[in-house]
């Protein structure tokens, strides 16, 4: 701060010493709507109600404008609804806010690809694992992406790192490539193995 230039004896003024106290109060509020709005996205985001999903989310923007979680949320919300250009907005902005957060990544990638951008859904994909290497939808995502360009062997690479960490989309997805590759007895052992993990018909 600069020096104030001294100057004659005037009346001084004086603060309101319960403006702490205000602006204390005023955050207690805050917090308890962002909590609120919280809990009601989650809510209707678990109905599938996306549009009040968004409302409650952008409530909590309003409390803090530099959420970048919440921002991401919002992006995973547009997906839902087929947003695709404004989920990309939200990700974009979330990641401005902090670079390698791995779930905006992720969403990104997947707007990237839903619009059919799949380079760019790749380098943002492959940027998550960078930095996240065992994050388990991001592995998903990029193996999906190759399943479904034809890049078989990479796809295989990728669901291997699923199965052998035990998640039934690696025993899926390496199941669905056998198949595609004419690989019937192979296909056939992946979904026995999903079958007796899971119980599932």
């Amino acid at each position: 701060e600069p020096l104030q230039p001294k100057a004659e004896k005037t009346a001084i003024s004086t603060v309101d010493n319960d403006a702490g106290t205000e602006t204390k109060r005023t955050e207690k509020k805050d917090m308890a709507n962002k909590d609120f709005y919280l809990h009601m996205a989650k809510t209707a985001e678990n109905k599938r109600d996306y549009q009040e999903a968004l409302a409650h989310y952008k409530s909590i923007l309003d409390i803090e404008s530099k959420n970048h979680v919440i921002m991401n949320n919002i992006s995973n919300i547009l997906i839902n609804m087929g947003s695709f250009n404004e989920a990309i907005k939200y990700s974009e902005k979330s990641l401005a806010i902090k670079k390698y957060h791995v779930p905006s990544l992720v969403n990104l990638a997947v707007a990237h690809i839903k619009l059919k951008n799949y380079i760019k859904g790749k380098e943002y994909l492959l940027n998550a694992l960078s930095a996240e290497p065992s994050n388990k939808i991001a592995i998903f995502n990029i193996a999906l992406l190759y399943e479904n360009i034809g890049d078989y062997d990479n796809a295989n690479e990728q669901f291997r790192m699923l199965y052998n960490m035990g998640d039934v989309q690696g025993y899926l997805g390496l199941g669905r490539v056998a198949e595609r590759q004419g690989k019937t007895s192979d296909a056939i052992r992946f979904y026995k193995e999903v079958i007796s993990i899971n119980e599932n018909d």
